[in-house]
């Protein structure tokens, strides 16, 4: 295993990403900051276990930063090692989907993302965004960066994961083809915590098909929006896209203190396909049969045959859940 020194910049690379492009662009960044006099060491790692470790290591060896080369899934395993801690992360793109890049406003181009890491380490640029805590019933917290979704959004992860092909970002869209095509939904009881609304929307939301309670919280911090209904999408979202940039909440922000809600109700198969054809240009938050808007958290619980929720495309313990937002959660680079 590669030895890291203390101060030195970790860069994390899977070899077997990207048919070696993580590797070599990793090595294009350990480079880039040898020439900006800044030392950083390369840790390879090909499994799960193996990158929580490095991450783990590197942390605890009092890095500078860690950097790493991948997509969702590689920036997922790092933030359970590194959130509410000192050491700063930052996420070169080359992955399939590249949301948490996308939510950073890092630059898609891999050469263009290590000249903006190199320019942040060089001149201590760093700031803080929120990240999502999943606490399940049973079981570990888990960090989320990106969505927590308990859906049809879920059951379309769920099938991408298992899908060898296509390669791509385009893999998101068909296996979601393969879920509408067999529509279902399923019985939820959701407790919208901490929700932003206006004296309008207050109105609007009290009417929305399945809202059964519309209540202040009691630290004065927005309402508790009570849903009971079989529904289509569960989503919690800190960022704007899934599904290598599909925008489920286009308008979130992980700067701003709030996640995004996205609900839809029970559809059905016909009105499935147009909502979905909305979502992949943003337009379903607009729909009236779709409750969006800020909230700080959400409780969700399902009855039987609900799919496995997923966070940042990864799966999560299965329900009951609770999500949070917690600001500033994690220190990045840029």
């Amino acid at each position: 295993m590669t030895l890291l020194g203390p101060g030195d910049v970790a860069i994390l690379a899977n070899p077997r990403a990207g048919a070696g492009r993580a590797v070599a662009t990793a090595r294009a960044a350990r480079e880039r900051l040898a020439r900006a006099g800044i030392a950083a060491t390369i840790l390879t790692a090909s499994t799960a276990a193996a990158v929580s470790s490095r991450v783990r290591a590197a942390r605890d060896g009092s890095a500078r930063a860690v950097v790493a080369v991948g997509g969702d899934g590689i920036a997922h395993l790092a933030i359970q090692e590194l959130a509410r801690g000192p050491v700063p992360f930052g996420i070169i793109p080359v992955g399939t989907g590249n949301d948490f890049a996308r939510t950073l406003a890092m630059p898609r181009d891999p050469d263009a993302a290590v000249s903006r890491v190199v320019t942040a380490v060089a001149t201590e640029r760093v700031r803080d965004v929120d990240l999502l805590r999943v606490h399940p019933e049973s079981g570990s917290d888990v960090w989320v960066a990106g969505a927590t979704s308990a859906g049809l959004d879920a059951a379309v992860n769920a099938r991408a994961n298992g899908m060898s092909r296509p390669r791509g970002a385009s893999r998101y869209v068909w296996a979601a083809l393969r879920e509408l095509a067999g529509y279902r939904a399923w019985d939820y009881e959701v407790a919208v915590r901490g929700m932003a609304l206006s004296p309008e929307e207050l109105d609007r939301v009290g009417r929305f098909p399945g809202v059964v309670g519309v209540t202040a919280e009691q630290d004065g911090g927005g309402y508790r929006v009570d849903w009971r209904a079989r529904g289509a999408l569960v989503t919690l979202a800190n960022g704007p896209t899934i599904g290598g940039g599909i925008p489920i909440a286009p308008r979130a922000s992980a700067t701003d203190g709030r996640a995004d809600l996205v609900l839809a109700g029970d559809v059905g198969r016909r009105g499935a396909f147009p909502l979905f054809a909305r979502m992949l240009v943003g337009r379903h938050t607009s729909s009236a049969r779709v409750l969006a808007g800020r909230a700080r958290g959400i409780d969700i619980a399902a009855g039987g045959g609900a799919p496995l929720p997923h966070g940042d495309g990864e799966p999560l313990p299965g329900l009951p859940l609770r999500v949070r937002l917690v600001p500033g959660a994690l220190r990045v680079l840029g």
